[in-house]
């Protein structure tokens, strides 16, 4: 999937994040949309919605310098229902995330509670490529950040929702393309602005510590025990430098950090605790589950 280089002995995997920046009312960056590219191709080359996600994690927050590929503002990632429920996003560090509810996700009781949850923690919430139907309101009330397109106001039910919660939820206008479609987002009020009048979005390329697919297999193993060791998940971390490197940095990371500096794995993995391990193994389990020897065991 990624070409890959060996330096020092090490494998490094070229990977990529595709970068589209949005803007306020003042033409000033409020945040960019992280998406998944897995080339140098700008534009969507295939996975499911659950895989695509987990590489953005991995390749913004476990391989590049985050804070400067959203310029120390907000990180908008796609989130299906599947990592909502499973509380993925607790993951990272909810100051300069904005989770981004996909268009498609149904507003189960399950998927509400997880996202009251995310609220409740502090994390800012939006609903992509939004069109209103009463029974999205549950999960409408929890968001702050409703993405719209323009095209969409044409209908009368969509017009009715925007001036209802014009003012209570933050507006973005999607796919602003000319000048015309600016000037009248602009002014029907909308908040902020995407859209490949400003922007098409900016492949940003970093290079990743590549991971061992056999010992994600052990690990899982592991985790699937009644009580599992944490000695035994530790030996099997430190064979595989690639997740020394991410679950060090995870658990330094302000979203668990606390006064003293972790240096070891088994500090690392008390800290944590075995429900966010979990979450972060889930991840890394989506980006391997691409390759067709592991797929049916994943699945198991």
């Amino acid at each position: 999937m990624h070409s890959a280089d060996i330096l020092e002995g090490v494998v490094r995997l070229e990977i990529y994040v595709g970068r589209q920046p949005i803007f306020d009312r003042h033409m000033k960056i409020y945040g960019y949309e992280l998406l998944y590219r897995r080339s140098q191709n700008n534009f969507f080359e295939g996975l499911n919605d659950n895989q695509a996600t987990a590489e953005v994690i991995n390749n913004a927050y476990f391989a590049m310098h985050f804070d400067k590929l959203t310029d120390g503002t907000r990180a908008f990632i796609n989130f299906a229902g599947d990592l909502l429920e499973r509380e993925v996003p607790l993951l990272l560090p909810k100051e300069n995330l904005v989770v981004e509810v996909l268009e498609h996700v149904e507003p189960t009781d399950v998927l509400v509670a997880a996202c009251r949850k995310l609220v409740l923690h502090g994390y800012t919430l939006a609903l992509d490529d939004y069109t209103h139907r009463e029974e999205k309101l549950p999960l409408l009330e929890l968001v702050s950040i409703v993405k719209l397109e323009l095209a969409s106001l044409q209908k009368r039910q969509q017009q009715n929702f925007f001036q209802h919660y014009r003012g209570r939820k933050r507006f973005v206008a999607e796919k602003i393309d000319t000048q015309d479609s600016y000037a009248l987002a602009h002014k029907l009020g909308f908040d902020l602005f995407q859209g490949y009048f400003f922007c098409k979005p900016m492949v940003i390329m970093g290079r990743e510590i590549g991971r061992l697919n056999a010992n994600l297999i052990k690990i899982i193993t592991e985790l699937s025990r009644e009580q599992p060791d944490f000695q035994v998940l530790a030996s099997l971390i430190k064979r595989d430098i690639s997740w020394v490197y991410k679950l060090l940095r995870l658990a330094n990371s302000a979203a668990f950090g606390g006064v003293q500096r972790i240096e070891s794995i088994e500090q690392a993995l008390v800290r944590l605790g075995l429900a966010e391990f979990k979450k972060w193994v889930y991840l890394f389990m989506l980006m391997d589950a691409q390759t067709a020897q592991n797929r049916e065991i994943i699945k198991i």
